[in-house]
This record gives C-alpha cells, sequence and structure tokens, in this order.
C-alpha cells in the first residue's frame, strides 16, 4: 500500500487556523482544480472511498467502478478546488489535509463546512448533478484523490439500489442540521426523530406550484435536488426577478404563523426533488402569531426574509 496511508488511522480532528482565510473570496488566484495528478495507487483508492461515509458499503466491485480513472494529486495550502455554480466535473475525497466549503449568501462569502481526511468534498454537488452548491478551498497542504463525475453517474445510473442508499445519505445529514437549528433548541432525539418522519419527499415538474399568491401557507421545504423559483411582485404589474432556490438551503413559508395570505409564487423551474413538512407541526400547534416574533428570533443562522412570511438559510455543515 502506498505510503499515503502509512500513518492513516482514525480520522483526525484536524485544528487550523482559518482566520486568515474565511473571508478571502474564492474568485482570486489561479484556475480551481488540482494542477498536477498521477493516477491512483489502487489499494490507497480502495481504501479512501471506504472512509466516505455514503460509499462505506459498497462492494468490491462498485467500488473499483468508481475509481478505475481516480487520480492523486498534492495542493497547495489557499488553493480553490472548485467554485460554486460551476460544472461538476470531479469530486475529491482528502487523503491528507483539509478544505472549507463556502457559499455565496447575502453578499458574502460564508463558511459552511469543513472536510478533513477520509472526508469527500464536492460529492454532494456531485450527487446532485447540477453545478457546484458550494466552493471548496484547501486550509492546509492538502493530498486529494479526485474521482471523475461521470464515474459517480455511470455508477449510480446502473445500479439503482446504491443511488437510493447515496441519496438518502444526504437526505439524512440535510435533515439532521435543520432539525439541529434554533427552530427546535430542547427536543431530544426522540423528539426529532418524530420530527423527521413529518417530512414527505416530492418530485415536481416545470412549472407545478407548492405556494400560489393569496394561499395560506405553512411549510418547511429542503430541495435536494433542481431548482425553485420565488416570484415576489410587491405591487401588481411590477416587474419580477425570481429568486432561485436550490439544494442546501432551508425555506421557511410562514404566511399561516403570521395570518396573512402568501404574497409570492413559489414554483419549479425544471424537474426537481424537495422534502416538505406543514411547519405548524414541526414548531407546535400553538404557534401562531401571537408567538411570532419568538419564533423568528429562533430562525435558522443567517436566514434572509426573502418576502414577507418567507425565509431561507443556508444548511451549515452539510
Amino acid at each position: 500500500m502506498s505510503k499515503v496511508f502509512e500513518t492513516l488511522g482514525p480520522k483526525d480532528q484536524l485544528e487550523v487556523d482559518t482566520s486568515s482565510l474565511d473571508d478571502a473570496p474564492c474568485e482570486a488566484g489561479p484556475p480551481p482544480g488540482v494542477e498536477a495528478t498521477t493516477p491512483a495507487d489502487s489499494d490507497v483508492a480502495h481504501y479512501a472511498i471506504r472512509q466516505v461515509a455514503a460509499f462505506a458499503d459498497l462492494d468490491d466491485t462498485h467500488v473499483e467502478r468508481l475509481v478505475s480513472d481516480a487520480r492523486v494529486g498534492l495542493v497547495p495550502p489557499g488553493r480553490v478546488l472548485y467554485r460554486e455554480g460551476e460544472p461538476v466535473r470531479a469530486f475529491y475525497v482528502l487523503l491528507e489535509g483539509a478544505a472549507q466549503l463556502t457559499r455565496r449568501w447575502a453578499g458574502e462569502s460564508l463558511p459552511v463546512a469543513h472536510a478533513a481526511r477520509g472526508e469527500a468534498a464536492g460529492l454532494c454537488d456531485a450527487v446532485c448533478g447540477a453545478g457546484h452548491l458550494y466552493s471548496a478551498r484547501t486550509l492546509t497542504e492538502t493530498m486529494v484523490l479526485e474521482v471523475p463525475q461521470r464515474a459517480l453517474s455511470n455508477l449510480l445510473s446502473s445500479e439503482p439500489a446504491i443511488d437510493r442508499a447515496v441519496r438518502e445519505h444526504f437526505r439524512a445529514r440535510l435533515l439532521k442540521r435543520f432539525l439541529h437549528t434554533p427552530l427546535f433548541d430542547g427536543c431530544g432525539p426522540e423528539s426529532r426523530a418524530q420530527l423527521k418522519g413529518r417530512f414527505e419527499e416530492r418530485v415536481l415538474e416545470p412549472g407545478d406550484s407548492l405556494v400560489k399568491p393569496g394561499q395560506v401557507m405553512s411549510l418547511a421545504l429542503l430541495p435536494l435536488s433542481g431548482t425553485l423559483l420565488l416570484d415576489f411582485r410587491s405591487r401588481p404589474g411590477q416587474s419580477s426577478f425570481p429568486e432561485p432556490l436550490g439544494p442546501g438551503l432551508f425555506v421557511l413559508v410562514a404566511s399561516a404563523l403570521q395570518g396573512v395570505p402568501a404574497q409570492m409564487h413559489l414554483y419549479a423551474d425544471a424537474r426537481c426533488t424537495v422534502m416538505l413538512a406543514d411547519l405548524r407541526a414541526l414548531l407546535g400547534p400553538s404557534m401562531g402569531p401571537s408567538r411570532l416574533t419568538d419564533w423568528v428570533c429562533r430562525l435558522p443562522p443567517h436566514a434572509q426574509a426573502l418576502c414577507p412570511g418567507t425565509w431561507a438559510a443556508p444548511a451549515l455543515d452539510f
């Protein structure tokens, strides 16, 4: 086995000083990616893939299909692996080092997660099948296993059971992050498990509506794939610039809690999948206009009002 893994035991918790990197724009510097790579050692590649939680149960044949064209590269600190919005061409398993994931939100670059040794950066983006949801930048000198997107797409498209298992892994992670926001402070494990069961998954076709103007709604939405559009016009006849809402966001529609009709149209731009639940049922039947101030104070971190009664927030540590 390659020397890369001679000292690889349980995943280390790296203590990394990120203060100098948190606000540095990912747009600066050389083009993203790994400049110089070599074909991956088979033993190293197999071992690395099995450290990724979403792939822990793959058999050797399926792992080989993922890594047959994988490559290894050493990346200097501060290097951008990929940028938010760019097409996904690969995901990266960290063999050594650490990386920070950021998302553009409310005019700033917001750190949403760190990836350490044995974890994957860009995998969720690759599974969703659109552009990168986040930007990723190395925090230290980092060795990565670069796995082509086409290898993952071919595996998932030909193995429905694996596709379902991988997507369920990310669904569970997203729900976990949502149910650990301040909205649910005080809930124990059993309560959160019950709340998780109140979500349903729904596939929307282009043009399908979730909320129409005038409806009184109470929804928690977690987009999984595709894009929703939020069309808000404060005055009749006003020009509209719909707000796109995609995976990695929590969307809360609370016109029912305010006791007023919705003033926007929320619909699918293309075929997409969402998890949704009745927000009032999640928060409790006593939640209503009289407690709205308390509720707003417990919105997820970095929540932004998109229009009256509707908020969105990035899923942190996703």
